[in-house]
């Protein structure tokens, strides 16, 4: 057991930008493409927005940031590079910013991008050690602490 701790504000960074990266992925055809790159996706939220996303001031790529709301994205390939919405139908995202935090801080913990909420480490990804280098560079202020520490 432990708890996660986190700014506000980030919680709300992560969400609204989620939130856009949605409506683009739902809304917009990507250029000459039948599928959205992660780069590709990049470029048209700094279009349509004029401003980097949230996951580049706290140095997350932008595919483990997706991969924070995986009710919501679909991220595909070796190093992430296809990226997809996976309900087109819904105008609002299914993961919440507070569920995004706590599994950085989860991810941020065991070392590797964590999907559940509950802690099972169990299940890990075939890009672990990719995982392993970003998260030691990710500058976010989400925490979790050890009941137990």
């Amino acid at each position: 057991d432990g708890e996660v701790s986190y700014p506000a504000r980030q919680c709300m960074k992560f969400e609204l930008d989620a939130e856009e990266l949605a409506r683009i992925l739902r809304d917009v055809v990507p250029h000459g493409r039948k599928v959205w790159s992660a780069f590709a996706l990049e470029q048209a939220f700094f279009e349509k927005t004029g401003r980097l996303g949230c996951w580049t001031q706290y140095k997350l790529p932008l595919w483990m940031f997706l991969s924070l709301f995986p009710r919501t994205f679909a991220v595909s390939g070796p190093k992430g590079e296809v990226v997809r919405v996976l309900q087109k139908s819904r105008n609002r995202i299914t993961d919440t910013g507070e569920e995004a935090m706590v599994r950085l801080a989860l991810s941020r913990e065991s070392g590797c991008l964590e999907a559940s909420l509950a802690g099972d480490f169990s299940a890990r990804s075939s890009r672990a050690s990719l995982e392993l280098s970003h998260l030691q560079r990710v500058q976010t202020k989400a925490e979790y602490r050890s009941m137990s520490d």
